[in-house]
């Protein structure tokens, strides 16, 4: 990865951060959930960008593909938001906070099959205040889902064409093997030199770069969205010269 891709990136971030817009939004449940994803894709993206820079692995793009997957899904959910909420920020913010109960009864309810005795006083806790006698919670069939909610935004060939293919990543996959094995006098083996069978890293790197163009563009719409300014074309404008994006 080029380091000016880091240096555009983070000014990009700076210019937007100490930007009035940027620091109050208005709608008070909209502004949680838009500060904490913008906070975790900037975070999970410096790290990606770092872990290539820095690796002692030549080849890291499939150890980061966990990572990466984050990246992509809080990717799609940050859109979701700006997006959605330029328009309807009660809506969104309602849909969310019916995520949350909805997933803290469903935890609930796992942790309620532990025996008694396998319990702490927090987990009986959790478990009295989001399961116990209560109704699983309403949540909307098109927001339940990733794909729901990058269909609403027309992020749905991003989903299958990345989010999707890098769950065998996430979760143990046999059919992986291939991306550890490298060739040695005709036969497969499993290399230590960095090398592989396989070669993902443009496809990873592109993956990577087109999300965040996708974001930044997003994000100053929704964050310029009243004065009509959209201070991101210059960063943006960088990042497609560099990657054809």
């Amino acid at each position: 990865m080029d380091k000016e891709i880091k240096e555009i990136f983070l000014e990009f971030c700076f210019d937007v951060e100490r930007d009035s817009n940027f620091q109050n939004i208005e709608h008070a449940g909209l502004s949680n959930i838009f500060y904490h994803l913008y906070t975790k894709y900037k975070k999970t993206y410096i790290l990606i960008l770092d872990s290539f820079e820095y690796s002692t692995f030549d080849n890291p793009e499939i150890e980061l593909i966990p990572i990466i997957r984050t990246l992509i899904e809080t990717h799609i959910n940050l859109c979701y938001v700006c997006i959605e909420g330029r328009e309807r920020p009660d809506k969104v913010s309602r849909l969310y906070e019916q995520e949350e109960k909805f997933n803290k009864y469903i935890q609930g309810k796992q942790l309620n099959k532990l025996k008694r005795e396998d319990r702490t006083e927090a987990v009986q806790k959790f478990i009295k205040d989001h399961y116990l006698g209560k109704e699983e919670p309403f949540v909307d069939r098109q927001f339940k889902s990733i794909l729901g909610r990058s269909k609403t935004i027309g992020k749905e060939r991003f989903y299958f064409s990345y989010y999707l293919p890098f769950n065998s990543f996430v979760h143990y996959d046999p059919s992986t093997i291939i991306n550890y094995l490298s060739a040695k006098d005709g036969a497969n083996v499993f290399g230590s030199t960095g090398e592989r069978l396989v070669d993902h890293s443009h496809g990873i790197s592109y993956c990577i770069n087109i999300a965040t163009v996708d974001v930044m563009r997003e994000l100053t719409k929704f964050i310029y969205y009243n004065s009509g300014l959209d201070q991101s074309v210059k960063a943006i404008e960088l990042f497609k010269q560099k990657f054809n994006t």
